[in-house]
């Protein structure tokens, strides 16, 4: 006859070892992912967007770092008059794309970044995006089509009708 209590009891230590064994390299894993976050340096890119025409700078135009595979790794909005600051991992080359509503989207020069380094860019001037006209529209004197990011916004193609108990 087995006597369950005591063949509980010398299991038990093997399992309370695993289990702490297995937290043990959990911990230890937890640990080393920073470390190894650590060890990538960053620096800084601060410059300002303008508009060339109002020869100020454009608060709240969205700034996306790209890497050489057009991946985001980063972006902010412009502040007061156009400045930013963006922290970057160093390396390169990176390009930002600037983007504000009314204007065209535009590319800074590719730049790298300096492990510590604040890169001064140099000011990077949007210029407006027209309305674009169809030659019809242009030909009659019309209104121009909606606009949205380059692309004429069709209306919808459908009527409305009355509802039950409407006249």
């Amino acid at each position: 006859m087995i006597d369950f209590p005591t063949h509980r009891a010398t299991a038990r230590p093997q399992v309370e070892l695993r289990s702490r064994a297995a937290g043990l390299v959990c911990v230890l894993l937890f640990l080393a992912v920073p470390a190894g976050a650590a060890a990538q340096a960053t620096g800084f890119v601060q410059g300002v967007v303008q508009d060339p025409s109002a020869s100020g700078g454009i608060t709240g135009a969205m700034l996306q770092v790209l890497d050489p595979d057009s991946t985001v790794i980063g972006s902010a909005f412009s502040g007061a008059n156009g400045t930013f600051l963006l922290e970057v991992v160093e390396g390169g080359p990176y390009v930002i794309r600037v983007q504000s509503m009314g204007f065209r989207i535009t590319n800074s020069q590719p730049f790298e970044i300096v492990p510590g380094d604040t890169l001064q860019l140099p000011r990077i001037s949007l210029l407006p995006d027209p309305v674009r006209r169809t030659p019809k529209e242009s030909a009659r004197g019309e209104a121009p089509a909606a606009d949205y990011g380059s692309s004429a916004i069709e209306p919808p193609r459908y009527a409305l009708r009355p509802g039950p108990g409407s006249k």
